[in-house]
């Protein structure tokens, strides 16, 4: 008898890709249908945050046609909190997300990778 050998790991989804690329200004990211996908993770790149910069990265999240927005996640970046970037990873079940990044860049230039899978 055969038995069949399942990857947890496996990866069963779009590869990584960037949803904000270079950034200097506030900007909003394109709506991701989600809706196939449980598993989300975003890494924010940042360079040049002086003193000046004062922003944040969100996350929404809707199930209603890309209307309602709700916040999933925020993070401050400035001189002294994620400067060089960050890391967010989590699990959901909403049909639409989209990232932000909004306020006050100076020099900073940031960018964000997503990856979905299920």
């Amino acid at each position: 008898m055969s038995q069949d050998k399942v990857e947890a790991s496996q990866n069963i989804g779009p590869h990584p890709f960037y949803s904000i690329k270079g950034a200097s200004s506030s900007v909003h990211g394109d709506v991701f249908n989600s809706a196939n996908y449980t598993k989300h993770s975003y890494q924010v790149i940042c360079s040049n945050v002086s003193a000046s910069t004062n922003l944040a990265f969100f996350i929404f999240g809707t199930n209603e046609n890309s209307k309602n927005w709700q916040k999933l996640a925020g993070y401050l970046i400035n001189s002294s909190r994620n400067s060089n970037g960050l890391l967010h990873f989590d699990v959901w079940n909403f049909k639409y997300v989209k990232c932000a990044l909004i306020g006050d860049f100076d020099t900073a230039r940031v960018s964000v990778i997503e990856k979905h899978n299920a």
